[in-house]
């Protein structure tokens, strides 16, 4: 058979914990494990939920980085700008 080698994808969902420096080093870290790519997720939570999600608490209040699940979820989002700065 004739295989081709696969890509290796570094998923780094929310794990910068809104921390820029912090994701720009979650990549380094997925180069060297010899990831080929690292994900991160863009998204509009004011879009996607309804406003009674969006203005309520979090889910799990300890992990929360704000009093409701929109304020959280805006301090783990990044700029457009800074998904282009991490893709270069």
């Amino acid at each position: 058979m004739n295989y081709t080698k696969p890509i290796v994808i570094a998923e780094i969902g929310c794990n910068q914990m809104g921390q820029f420096e912090i994701a720009k080093e979650l990549i380094k870290l997925s180069q060297n494990c010899g990831a080929d790519v690292a994900k991160f997720q863009k998204r509009n939570n004011k879009e996607k939920l309804i406003p009674e999600q969006y203005n309520g608490p979090h889910p799990n209040a300890w992990k929360s980085f704000g009093s409701t699940y929109g304020t959280h979820s805006k301090f783990l989002e990044y700029s457009t700008g800074q998904h282009s700065e991490l893709k270069k």
